[in-house]
């Protein structure tokens, strides 16, 4: 952008696919109009410096400034960079642009606020005072000032910056391409980096959920699809596989901990593989491999015998699929080999983990709609797409019960009511009429538990473990309607219940996760004092299962890693590879470029992944083995949606 006289000159766009040279996006500015600008920045500004350094007080419900630093010197320097960019995204005009921005200003400006709610309140209650209002009116209003600026800004300015710095260069290059070599060097590079995270958590540390696996397969426990039957024919088979052949219980857990580090490598090597294929360029796909490669996280989830881990590998594998099908289809379907190993991917990722299902489910409609002018493809894609969910609804429904497999409890669906009630017993218990006790008291247990003080805001497994399953599964839509009665008459309680238990999820400000525990506890605690009711097999030693964890090297610096992350204490670090939150509104950002670009097809390759993060919204806490994969294929999504140079797309057009 050049900035001359009192006008902006139009930019340059190079000719890539589906671009075209934008006009008039900058008008001419005449003197009058250019100082109304002007002076419109320095007020809006001004109002963003007062807006942002407000502070409330609950105690004394106070509203104001608590100290004098809301008028240093950063204050100032601050007030000129608003200025300096509001004076410039004002002379943007672009209807469509500003439309696409100031809604996603919005809601990134809600559910920042959400986050400060979270943070501020989760063990207490919201306030409901009129300055508290004032006080929320102001900060999200600044807050969604700044927001869809800076949307703006990025959105106006993405095209020229990634043509400049991402173009593609492959003919200097030999290696890291899309050819077959590369992936399992690549592969390799990432298993070595897993190394010392294997040494030091020897063999492998035992989950919650993978003790319930083990107590399938030895026979303690009825088998249960709870904890899906595919992970613990895996788990529990690799187990007894090291046991038959080193007789040792330690040989089993580690081949399953080698077998789950050698899954996550071949899946980041296929993302870096398929990124060269679709054409991302090259300065990209090196970021991609050091996000990967240096990402803490990976290595401790390789040591974790868990099955959300690889979960999520299956459904990053899904993706690239679909991506293929969607941009490829006349090639995805020339060779044969390519819808088998789709089908096969979204078999496992549905049996792994029970929500798999929903996230392809809900998904197919949005791709046959993209793929419906082609009838020949679209019924190809059809019974590719159709014939997974089939098999996985006879195998879970007349398979399961043939063999006494059970399935998963209904209230495992039910964390939201679970956590208004738990909410309402603790802060409104005395308010209840009997009508309404006798009617939660049907579904859920309050007159033999003490709900309102085992309430934890961030998680509901204590309130879910009340409801009474029978009841449940006879009356769900009665339940459903106690809900919502509840909901009118306590919408303050409700709204904060649901706020409590998911805000993480959306908000980059919020820092309550769970999900990365100290394994040496973690294991020892699941082994030894672990729920009684969870555990009938009586497991209350480590030598149950033959297992003696030990740290073959010292790299005790790991533990310190795993701590500060859980925390989110190193600054931008943790944001990037922790941040839930932050990457939610990174994919609303890649949804929202391509609605303004007008690439609707490209937002159905992100829909697996959003239809993930709306099923872990009903979940029981927030926890990044839920939604991790939501990190893991963000590089892939930013490359296809923003630094994809491809020619040979079928749908190119200069």
């Amino acid at each position: 952008m050049i900035f001359r006289g009192e006008y902006m000159k139009e930019y340059e766009i190079y000719p890539f696919k589906n671009e075209k040279i934008i006009k008039n996006e900058v008008l001419n500015i005449n003197k009058n109009n250019n100082q109304r600008i002007q002076m419109v920045s320095v007020i809006i500004a001004i109002f963003l410096a007062f807006a942002l350094n407000i502070q409330f007080d609950k105690a004394s419900n106070w509203i104001g400034f608590f100290t004098k630093d809301a008028f240093s010197m950063f204050i100032l320097i601050f007030i000129a960079g608003i200025y300096f960019l509001m004076n410039y995204i004002i002379k943007i005009k672009n209807k469509r642009l500003t439309i696409c921005s100031l809604i996603l200003g919005m809601i990134f400006a809600v559910t920042y606020f959400i986050g400060y709610l979270g943070e501020t309140y989760i063990d207490t209650t919201i306030p409901t005072s009129k300055k508290f209002l004032l006080f929320m009116t102001l900060k999200i209003s600044a807050y969604f000032l700044i927001f869809s600026a800076m949307v703006k800004f990025l959105i106006f300015n993405l095209d020229k910056l990634n043509k400049k710095n991402f173009r593609l260069e492959e003919n200097k290059y030999r290696f890291f391409t899309n050819n077959k070599r590369s992936i399992f060097i690549v592969a390799i590079l990432f298993l070595v980096s897993y190394i010392p995270y294997i040494l030091y958590y020897y063999p492998g540390t035992i989950y919650y959920d993978n003790i319930q696996s083990l107590l399938q397969v030895t026979g303690k426990m009825q088998y249960s699809n709870f904890q899906p039957i595919l992970y613990t024919v895996i788990y529990g088979g690799l187990w007894n596989l090291g046991k038959m052949i080193f007789g040792s219980g330690n040989a089993g857990i580690l081949l399953y901990t080698t077998f789950q580090a050698i899954f996550a490598s071949l899946t980041f090597s296929t993302i870096l593989y398929y990124m060269a294929k679709r054409g991302i360029s090259l300065k990209w796909r090196i970021i991609t491999l050091l996000f990967l490669i240096l990402n803490p996280i990976n290595g401790m989830f390789i040591v974790r015998g868990e099955k959300s881990f690889l979960f999520h590998l299956s459904l990053i594998l899904v993706v690239i699929g679909i991506i293929d099908l969607l941009y490829e289809k006349e090639k995805f379907f020339h060779k044969k080999w390519k819808p088998i190993i789709f089908v096969i991917l979204v078999l496992f990722m549905a049996f792994i983990r029970n929500n798999g299902l929903y996230v392809f489910l809900i998904a197919v409609p949005f791709i046959l709609i993209v793929l419906r002018k082609n009838k020949r493809i679209l019924i190809k894609t059809s019974i590719t797409l159709i014939i997974p969910i089939i098999m996985i609804f006879i195998i879970q429904g007349p398979v399961f019960h043939i063999l006494g497999v059970t399935g998963t409890l209904d209230r495992e669906m039910f964390s939201i009511p679970a956590q208004q009630i738990g909410r309402i017993m603790k802060y409104e218990k005395e308010n209840l009429t009997d009508e309404e006790r006798e009617e939660i008291n049907k579904y859920m247990d309050i007159e033999n538990s003490n709900m309102e003080e085992e309430y934890n805001p961030g998680l509901s497994d204590n309130t879910k473990g009340k409801i009474k399953d029978e009841e449940l599964e006879k009356d769900k839509i009665g339940f459903i309607k106690l809900y919502f009665k509840l909901a009118l008459k306590y919408p303050i309680h409700t709204i904060t219940a649901l706020i409590y238990n998911t805000y993480s999820y959306y908000a980059p400000n919020g820092t309550y996760i769970r999900g990365l525990a100290n394994y040496n506890e973690e294991t020892k605690d699941v082994l030894t004092n672990w729920a009684i009711e969870y555990n009938p097999g009586g497991i209350n030693n480590y030598k149950e299962y033959d297992y003696y964890p030990q740290h073959l090297v010292n790299f005790s610096i790991l533990d310190v890693i795993n701590e500060e992350f859980s925390w989110k204490r190193i600054p931008i670090i943790s944001l990037l590879f922790t941040g839930i939150g932050f990457y939610f509104w990174v994919l609303l950002f890649l949804i929202t470029y391509e609605i303004y670009k007008r690439k609707y097809k490209n937002i159905c390759i992100f829909l697996p992944i959003l239809i993930l993060w709306l099923t872990n919204i009903a979940g029981p806490v927030v926890d990044i083995r839920y939604i991790y994969s939501i990190i893991l294929i963000m590089p892939l999504y930013i490359g296809v949606g923003l630094f994809t140079y491809n020619k040979s797309d079928e749908n190119y057009k200069e």
